[in-house]
């Protein structure tokens, strides 16, 4: 009988578990920022007229939209992971979504488990695929961070490997072709 091996769902998930490399912080002045946004909104549903070029329902439709998303935005940003030990911010730099006619799953995995970085960035990449590698960094830190997920099912998309953290000389021999697993545009 073969044991099922539990992996963090996320690499959210993973900071959580480690209190003591990880935390995470809120950036309030980011918060404030769009909450500021929110409030000017708002007073501009209040008070359209403030606007004269415009006709008051387009005024009032795109005040009550950008007080949407500026509340939303406020509610979501601004909180972000860090190092404990380095002060860096934990920030993702890539996503590959591996195009699963051209490549086996099985090989993908043994090559994240043997550190086959250069496999791993060669291999075909497709829209929509269920497995993915996902690719964090601690630039201050020199540190990347990078799990396989998949969809396990039609509605579950999880972690199917442990983070693995590549750090020290690792982090400097291989840092170009981690940074070159299909980037993620800011």
């Amino acid at each position: 009988m073969t044991e099922k091996q539990e992996f963090p769902y996320t690499f959210e998930i993973y900071c959580q578990n480690h209190p003591e490399k990880f935390e995470k912080r809120t950036q309030p002045a980011k918060k404030a920022l769009y909450g500021l946004g929110a409030v000017a909104c708002i007073l501009l549903v209040i008070f359209p007229h403030v606007v004269p070029v415009l006709p008051l329902w387009l005024i009032r439709a795109a005040a009550v939209l950008g007080a949407l998303f500026c509340l939303l935005a406020a509610y979501v940003s601004g909180e972000n992971y860090y190092n404990k030990l380095s002060g860096g911010k934990i920030k993702r730099i890539g996503l590959k979504k591996f195009d699963r006619v051209n490549t086996d799953a099985t090989e993908i995995v043994q090559a994240f488990h043997r550190h086959d970085f250069d496999f791993l960035a060669d291999a075909a990449e497709s829209d929509n695929e269920p497995l993915q590698l996902y690719v964090y960094e601690d630039a201050a830190g020199k540190e990347f961070y990078l799990q396989l997920r998949a969809y396990v099912s039609s509605s579950e998309f999880r972690g199917i490997t442990d983070v693995v953290t590549v750090s020290g000389r690792e982090y400097d021999e291989y840092k170009s072709v981690i940074k070159s697993i299909h980037p993620v545009k800011e």
